[in-house]
């Protein structure tokens, strides 16, 4: 393949990503005006409030693997060590199923609490 080959795959790529996160933040700009506009100020906070939460949570589910699993995939394939390759993307869909499905019975066991004790004090004072 030629270099121009590869740069013109490069700029498809790239082409792609921006258009897709453009429009991605483009919408996601838009429901945040229907949502605000549809709730009021007060709902929409205890909604954002409630979404960082959640993202706190998402963070911690991950446990890094989303960019360890990048690093380890590229370097199996490169090797050809296809079990090692399997290997490694079977452990982290496991330990990142395990982990969500954790935090997700944390929040619906503690959701009472969170409502009551965090959102209320954050919003009420």
């Amino acid at each position: 393949m030629s270099t121009s080959n590869y740069i013109e795959k490069i700029l498809r790529g790239a082409f792609l990503v921006f258009t897709s996160m453009f429009f991605g933040k483009l919408f996601a700009y838009l429901t945040v005006i229907l949502i605000a506009t549809s709730l009021g100020s007060e709902k929409y906070g205890v909604l954002s409030l409630g979404i960082a939460i959640l993202s706190f949570l998402n963070a911690f589910s991950l446990l890094g693997l989303d960019e360890g699993i990048i690093r380890f995939v590229s370097y199996f394939k490169g090797k050809n060590d296809i079990e090692s390759l399997k290997g490694t993307i079977t452990y982290s869909l496991k330990t990142v199923l395990n982990t969500s499905l954790f935090f997700s019975l944390l929040i619906i066991v503690l959701s009472d609490f969170i409502a009551e004790n965090i959102i209320f004090t954050i919003v009420y004072g």
